[in-house]
C-alpha cells in the first residue's frame, strides 16, 4: 500500500554540557504523540535501539550472482570462433541483425511519442527524483522503512522487521523508567530512525542523562526555521501480515528455557568461525526435564551444554534453522543476565528475550530465514476463525470490541469478553480480524490486546495475502466430513476424520487435539503437503476442512 509520512524535521541528537537530547521526529499526519521526559538508565535504552537497528538492517537472503557481463563476454568469444569458421554466413546474419536493430529503433520512436507513454514517462521522471533526493539524504532510507512507536499507558514499544522480513525486533521501554516527564500523549507513530541517530546511541555515556522526546514539532528546540521533510513510500502489507503472525505465534504452545549470554556467545563466536557449506545447517536442542539444555551445531556435530540454567518441562528435541540470524543478539548479550528461549517445534519460529534491567529486547525469528513472517497467513488459521480476517465480515460485535478498546487502550481477553458479553472464541476471532487490519496488537508480555493503529486514517489496506490451504478447505463440503470425537482428559477432546486418498487405497486420518476452551493442541494429518511442511505452512486442506466444521461453524451458528 502506498502511505505518506511526513516529519517536521530529521530526529537528532543534541548534546548539551553534561545531557543529550534525542529528538525522534513523529509522522505528521498521524494524531500527535509526544514523550519528553528524561531516561534513568539510559545506556540500557540506547544498547537496545542499537541492537533494534541491526534487526531494521539484517538482510540474510542469499544473492544471487550476476553473471551477465561473463555471458557476454562467452557470446562475443564465440562469435569470434563463429566468424573464423563460417565467414560468409556470419555477414548475412550480421546484416539481419541490423537490419532488425533498425526496425526495433523506429518502433521505438513511435511509441515515445504516444501521448500516454509521455505522461508516464514524467510520473516516473518524478519518481525518480524523489528516490535520488532520498538516497543522497540518507542511503539507509533509501530501502529501510521507519519502525512503528507505540505510546502506551505504562510502557513505549518500539518494533520494525528486518528487510528479508524474517526477523522481527521489539524494544520495551516501560513508563517507570522515565523522569522528571513534562509531556506524555499515547498514541501511534512512525518515527524518523535514521543511520546518524543511531551512531548517537553508540555515543551515550552512563554519566551523562539522556532525554527522550517524541514529537512533531521538536526543530524547534533547535532550530528557529521549521522544515518539514515528507517521505512517500510503500508501507507493504506484509508488514501487517508479518505482526498478526508474530501475535498469533506467540500464543502456541511454547517449550520455555533459559540460557546465559555466554553460552550464546559461545555459539555465535562458532558459527562465524566456521563455514557451514553442507547440509544439515540447523540447531538441534536436547531439552531433558530437570537438566541443563544440550545445543548441538550441525553438520560438525559439535556439543554444547548450557552453563547454569536448567530446563523444566516435557522432554524434547528440537532443530531450529536460520541460526546466522542469532549474531543480531551478539553485543546485547555482554549487557544483560540471561537469554530467555521460547520455541514451539521443528522449523518453527523461535522467540529470544533479552533484559537490559527494565528496559527489554525480544527478537523473534521465522522457522528459517526463507520462510519469511509475512508471506501468508500461516498461524493465525490456527486460532480463532480466520475466515472474517480474509473475508472482511463486519459485525455488530466487531464494532463493539473495536469502539472497547480504542477507547481503553489495552484489555485482557477475560476483560474483554466480560465486558461485551460473548464467548471467547468470537472475541479472539474479532480480535484477529482488527490485527489483520492493523488497528490492534497482541502484547505477549501482558497477554493483553493494546489499541495500535499502524496506517494513518486515510490509507487504504490493501488486499490480504490469502493462504492457498484455506480456500482448498473451505471449498470441501462439510456435509461429506463425517468425524468422532474422542473425550480426553482435563477437559481435552480429539477429532479424527478419516478421509479417501487418490494416492493411496486405505483410508488418511486428519486429527486434531482441543483443550477446553477448543485452543489447538495438536495437529496431525497424512496428506503429502501436511508430511512435507508440518505445522510451518499452518494446517493443511483437511485440518482446515475439519476446523471449519466442527469449531468455526459451530461458534458462528
Amino acid at each position: 500500500m502506498k502511505t505518506s509520512n511526513k516529519y517536521s524535521s530529521k530526529s537528532k541528537a543534541l548534546s548539551y554540557g553534561q545531557e543529550t537530547n534525542f529528538l525522534l521526529s513523529s509522522d505528521l499526519n498521524r494524531p500527535p504523540v509526544h514523550v519528553d521526559a528524561e531516561i534513568k538508565n539510559g545506556l540500557d535504552f540506547s544498547d537496545a535501539m542499537l541492537a533494534l537497528r541491526e534487526v531494521v538492517i539484517s538482510d540474510k537472503r542469499s544473492v544471487k550472482k550476476d553473471h551477465t557481463k561473463y555471458q557476454a563476454w562467452v557470446f562475443q568469444e564465440y562469435l569470434k570462433e563463429l566468424n573464423q569458421s563460417q565467414p560468409d554466413s556470419i555477414k548475412e546474419i550480421e546484416a539481419n541483425r541490423k537490419n532488425t536493430i533498425r526496425e526495433l529503433n523506429n518502433l521505438g520512436k513511435k511509441i515515445k511519442n504516444n501521448p500516454l507513454i509521455v505522461e508516464d514517462n514524467n510520473f516516473y521522471k518524478a519518481q525518480r527524483k524523489f528516490w535520488d533526493w532520498l538516497y543522497n539524504e540518507d542511503k539507509e532510507l533509501w530501502y529501510i522503512l521507519d519502525p512503528v512507536i507505540s505510546v502506551q499507558p505504562e510502557c513505549i514499544i518500539f518494533e520494525a522487521f528486518s528487510l528479508d522480513e524474517s526477523s522481527y525486533g521489539r524494544v520495551t521501554l516501560p513508563k517507570k523508567m522515565l523522569s522528571k516527564s513534562k509531556k506524555y500523549t499515547t498514541g501511534t507513530t512512525n518515527i524518523d530512525f535514521s543511520r546518524n541517530l543511531a551512531n548517537e546511541f553508540s555515543r551515550v555515556r552512563s554519566y551523562r542523562p539522556l532525554n527522550l522526546k517524541i514529537g512533531q514539532n521538536n526543530v524547534i528546540a533547535s532550530t528557529e526555521i521549521s522544515e518539514h521533510i515528507e517521505k512517500k513510500i510503500d508501507l507493504p502489507q506484509s508488514w501487517v501480515n508479518g505482526f498478526l503472525e508474530v501475535q498469533t505465534a506467540s500464543t502456541l504452545n511454547h517449550l520455555n528455557f533459559d540460557l546465559t549470554p555466554d553460552f550464546v556467545s559461545d555459539i555465535i563466536a562458532f558459527l562465524e568461525q566456521h563455514k557451514n557449506n553442507v547440509s544439515p545447517k540447523s540447531l538441534k536442542i536436547k531439552l531433558q526435564n530437570n537438566k541443563k539444555p544440550i545445543f548441538e551445531i550441525e553438520p560438525w556435530g559439535r556439543k554444547l551444554e548450557e552453563h547454569n540454567y536448567t530446563y523444566y518441562g516435557p522432554d524434547k528435541e528440537i532443530r531450529l534453522w536460520g541460526r546466522s540470524r542469532l549474531s543480531i543478539l551478539k553485543n546485547i548479550l555482554k549487557k544483560t543476565d540471561k537469554v530467555s528461549v521460547s520455541a514451539i517445534d521443528d522449523g518453527m519460529p523461535s522467540f529470544w528475550s533479552c533484559k537490559l534491567n527494565d528496559v527489554t529486547f525480544d527478537l523473534c525469528l521465522s522457522g528459517w530465514t526463507a520462510n519469511d513472517w509475512s508471506s501468508q497467513l500461516k498461524f493465525a488459521l490456527m486460532t480463532a476463525d480466520p475466515k472474517r480476517i480474509i473475508f472482511n465480515n463486519e459485525c455488530e460485535l466487531l464494532n463493539e470490541i473495536r469502539n472497547l478498546l480504542n477507547k481503553k487502550i489495552k484489555l485482557s481477553i477475560v476483560e474483554i469478553v466480560k465486558k461485551v458479553n460473548c464467548h471467547e472464541k468470537d472475541a479472539l476471532a474479532c480480535l484477529q480480524k482488527l490485527c489483520s487490519d492493523g488497528l490492534v496488537m497482541y502484547d505477549f508480555h501482558t497477554q493483553e490486546y493494546r489499541w495500535r493503529e499502524l496506517f494513518n486514517c486515510g490509507d487504504k489496506l490493501a488486499k490480504k495475502v490469502i493462504n492457498k490451504n484455506l480456500i482448498k478447505g473451505l471449498s470441501i463440503d462439510s456435509n461429506l466430513i463425517k468425524a468422532r470425537t474422542t473425550i480426553l482428559p482435563k477437559g481435552q477432546k480429539k477429532i479424527t476424520w478419516e478421509y479417501a486418498n487418490k494416492i493411496f487405497p486405505r483410508p488418511s486420518k486428519a486429527e486434531i487435539i482441543l483443550d477446553n476452551k477448543d485452543n489447538f493442541i495438536q495437529t496431525e494429518c497424512d496428506c503429502f503437503d501436511f508430511k512435507k511442511t508440518f505445522k510451518k505452512d499452518g494446517p493443511c486442506q483437511h485440518l482446515i476442512a475439519l476446523m471449519n466444521k466442527y469449531i468455526w461453524e459451530r461458534y458462528e451458528n
